[in-house]
């Protein structure tokens, strides 16, 4: 009768985690994920972590002495609110300071649960910038899904000086999880990762009833990630949806090809993107393979980018005399001199390291209303023709297939560099009067 009554006054007595729950929270890495299936578990082990870190007592493992100072990284308001519930639904009220007051509708007033024993956790979404964690020092972190770079970054820096953990909790859908995917598997990576898939045996509390319902109301492009948790998959809404897995070849073309450079010259630091395609002629129609790509990291300058782009064609024994056709935005990205455009200046910096004489011309593309989604409708009837391949190195082109929807992101620049040198030669119809490449 006594654990009965304690279990009515604290809901955490009741909590019982999985097999994969559990070795979730045994791990005592700093920074660990758990990459699950949609409606498996994954929050309510990520709010029980939480709340025995803010007691200072872990029955799975040994924590830091409470008051811990900490934030929850939502992905916006509304599932703000369901983390805040499931939070809620573990706290036993006897360990909240007299301020914390939960309302059904819409959370935790201020955004803010406070402990009796001083812990505090503010609820922060990742629709705010980084600014709004740039001042905290903070002891833990806990994602709700992963965060924007951006804000992924911040965060972790705010840990530094504590020597503090974060943890995140996530089913990989409906976004670009790359660069999260490098931080984890790098060989000198300080993150550790529970990953299962949804079945009865991971999630006891199912029936397989339910998880042949669950798998059975899934859209098949998304049972990967849903069901099964993986890392990769596509956005649903994705502007390219002839990508699939097809695409992705590295088998090396045969025969007589042409080598073409695409090239976006971004605004931004980071966004300077240049493809490497091979195209030929086959069955009356143009087709092309992605060979290789280069994207800055930085703030960089036209000789800086040159040189990279050099060094890419040397990885496939290729000179820059071997281009014979290159194409590049005209923008200015901040690099063009006053007496030059900045495909006149790229111009110049491969002619240096080609000892003076001008490898080949930099064309510029047809801008205009209308011919982003052109050069989206001509690379997708591609990809649906099978006329289109990317080699597994291409990791950003892959990325931006996989995701992008079509919006002014990171994920255009990729996609501009492709869409320029290929708009024309890609194109079906064949039409002269759009300025078709003439690669002979």
């Amino acid at each position: 009768m006594r654990a009965l009554r304690l279990a009515a006054r604290n809901p955490l007595l009741r909590y019982a985690p999985g097999p994969p729950h559990a070795r979730f929270l045994r791990d005592d890495q700093p920074f660990k994920l758990l990459r699950a299936p949609n409606q498996s578990g994954k929050t309510i082990a990520g709010a029980a972590d939480l709340i025995w870190r803010c007691l200072g007592t872990h029955p799975h493992r040994n924590v830091r002495p409470a008051p811990i100072n900490g934030i929850v990284l939502c992905h916006d308001f509304e599932q703000s609110k369901v983390i805040q519930a499931k939070i809620n639904g573990l706290l036993p009220a006897s360990v909240l300071d007299r301020s914390t007051h939960y309302d059904d509708v819409l959370g935790y007033r201020h955004k803010r649960i406070g402990f009796a024993n001083g812990s505090e956790i503010k609820i922060k979404t990742t629709k705010q910038n980084s600014v709004s964690i740039a001042s905290s020092t903070l002891d833990y972190v806990w994602a709700d899904e992963p965060p924007p770079p951006n804000i992924f970054s911040e965060a972790s820096s705010r840990l530094v000086q504590t020597n503090g953990e974060m943890t995140m909790t996530f089913t990989p859908i409906g976004r670009p999880l790359g660069w999260l995917r490098k931080a984890v598997n790098a060989d000198d990576s300080l993150w550790s990762e529970t990953h299962y898939e949804l079945s009865v045996e991971s999630c006891p509390w199912m029936t397989q009833e339910q998880i042949d319902r669950a798998i059975a109301v899934c859209l098949p492009t998304e049972r990967p990630q849903r069901i099964r948790g993986e890392w990769e998959g596509v956005t649903v809404d994705r502007l390219l949806d002839g990508f699939d897995e097809q695409t992705v070849s590295d088998e090396e073309p045969t025969g007589e090809v042409q080598v073409l450079l695409g090239a976006d010259h971004g605004e931004r630091p980071g966004s300077e993107v240049w493809v490497l395609l091979f195209a030929w002629r086959q069955g009356g129609a143009w087709h092309a393979h992605v060979w290789d790509e280069y994207q800055s990291r930085s703030r960089t300058t036209p000789e800086q980018d040159a040189e990279h782009v050099r060094r890419m064609l040397e990885r496939h024994g290729l000179s820059l005399y071997d281009v014979d056709r290159a194409r590049g935005d005209v923008n200015t990205a901040g690099k063009s001199h006053a007496r030059w455009t900045v495909n006149e200046a790229f111009e110049r910096a491969f002619a240096s390291l080609a000892g003076g004489h001008r490898p080949f011309a930099i064309e510029r593309p047809r801008k205009g209303p209308g011919s982003i989604m052109r050069a989206a409708r001509v690379v997708n009837i591609a990809l649906l023709d099978r006329r289109l391949r990317v080699h597994p190195r291409c990791e950003r082109i892959i990325e931006t297939m996989r995701h992008w929807t079509g919006a002014d992101d990171d994920l255009k620049h990729p996609f501009d560099a492709l869409g320029y040198i290929t708009y024309d030669l890609l194109d079906p119809t064949d039409a002269p009067a759009h300025g078709r490449i003439a690669v002979t």
